[in-house]
């Protein structure tokens, strides 16, 4: 996690929750886990490999060897003179077997320092104080970010859920988010109903970087037309002008993260600046190994609210969308905006039926939008429902990105 502008006290609260969530859940299952890892068929068959290369005859160029699987299981196998050599002088560390541990390697090459639940949070976390205003410098966080454009393209509908989390709860320590994986088993579910379509009806993803979701929205107002060469079209955008565009579901999306540190006794807000905050997780963090987690916050006075954000995209209109309002039922999940996009021709002429495009900006009653979800027509195949149900959530106000090409849903 970038530390620029990220408070110390939150560093801090971060790293109590990193250390108790670790221990909640165990070491053990990451030394399981690399355990299982490091002697899967594939890597057992890399490593396999890896012996072979270093024993190739001089002047054989293995790396670029297109019948690499074929030589690879060519009995009998050459391994040079390591054939002849016992098993333990293969390894590099001659030195004796430890058995006392049992079969789990005391060290696991693939242990990692944090969960991707804890890397979620340190991510949305990041993005509110030190949000993106260019594009991403780490490979991984690019091909997020043209993901997200891609979609601003192709996805006739995108739809933001925010879930307001509590750091130390019982089930942020445990690592788990019951309503996600609940509302993607339903997901999952409907899509398996329309397996015969070539695309599904429906995508949901984890909006782990805020920020990046936010630089596309802005930077998709500078996209000319489908089908350009994201690479240069990233390359080329000019992010100076980027910045100060003024974009309504941007502003939504970064008015509902709220980071804040509350007292766990009355929810009261505390200053990022209160030195309290650092001796009080001193002292919890002297006693992580002399207590148990239960009595540790039983104690601790702090806690930190955050939020996390998800995004649904409607990929394919074709669908019944008759149980689309059950798929966040039963969750915490609100819907924060909605984005429709007025170049899908069944998008524009539901919308269309009931009011011009030019003027679909003073569109901002709730009558008017129900007035909308209620006009049947035979080729929207259910999209009244979809409509009627977002704007039953509260979003009755409407408004257009700076391109003018998508309908933004808002509550305000």
């Amino acid at each position: 996690m970038s530390t620029n502008k990220v408070p110390i006290s939150v560093r801090r609260l971060i790293n109590l929750y990193n250390v108790l969530s670790h221990k909640q859940n165990s070491s053990y299952a990451e030394q399981i886990e690399s355990f299982l890892q490091n002697t899967s068929d594939l890597n057992l068959r890399n490593k396999r490999w890896s012996i072979l290369g270093r024993n190739a005859r001089k002047g054989r160029d293995w790396k670029i060897d297109r019948n690499r699987e074929q030589r690879l299981f060519q009995n009998p196998i050459q391994f040079g003179p390591n054939e002849l050599k016992e098993t333990k002088y293969l390894f590099k560390d001659q030195s004796q077997f430890r058995t006392k541990q049992g079969i789990l390697p005391k060290s696991p090459s693939g242990r990692k320092n944090t969960s991707v639940y804890n890397a979620d949070i340190e991510s949305a976390i990041n993005s509110y104080f030190n949000p993106l205003t260019t594009v991403p410098v780490h490979k991984s966080h690019q091909q997020v970010f043209k993901f997200y454009l891609q979609r601003l393209m192709n996805a006739p509908i995108m739809i933001v859920f925010k879930q307001r989390c509590n750091l130390f709860s019982p089930t942020s320590i445990d690592q788990w988010n019951q309503p996600y994986f609940e509302m993607r088993k339903k997901i999952r579910l409907e899509n398996e109903k329309h397996k015969e379509m070539d695309i599904p009806p429906y995508e949901m993803k984890k909006v782990s970087h805020p920020d990046i979701l936010s630089l596309a929205l802005k930077s998709e107002n500078f996209m000319k037309s489908v089908g350009q060469d994201l690479d240069e079209v990233v390359k080329n955008f000019p992010w100076d002008d980027i910045r100060l565009v003024d974009d309504k579901l941007v502003n939504i999306i970064s008015n509902e993260q709220q980071v804040k540190t509350l007292l766990r006794l009355d929810q009261s807000e505390i200053s990022f600046n209160d030195e309290n905050v650092l001796s009080v997780v001193d002292k919890a963090m002297q006693m992580v190994e002399k207590s148990t987690i239960t009595n540790i916050m039983d104690s601790f006075p702090y806690t930190l609210t955050y939020t996390r954000f998800f995004v649904l995209n409607i990929l394919n209109l074709e669908a019944d969308f008759t149980l689309f309002g059950s798929l966040w039922s039963n969750t915490d999940f609100e819907i924060v905006g909605a984005r429709l996009a007025l170049n899908d021709a069944r998008i524009r002429s539901l919308l269309q039926s009931f009011i011009k495009t030019a003027d679909l900006q003073h569109a901002s009653s709730y009558e008017d939008i129900l007035k909308l979800a209620k006009t049947e027509e035979t080729d929207t195949h259910g999209l009244n429902s979809v409509i009627q149900t977002i704007a039953s959530s509260g979003l009755i106000n409407t408004s257009l990105n700076t391109k003018t090409d998508a309908l933004y849903l808002t509550k305000g």
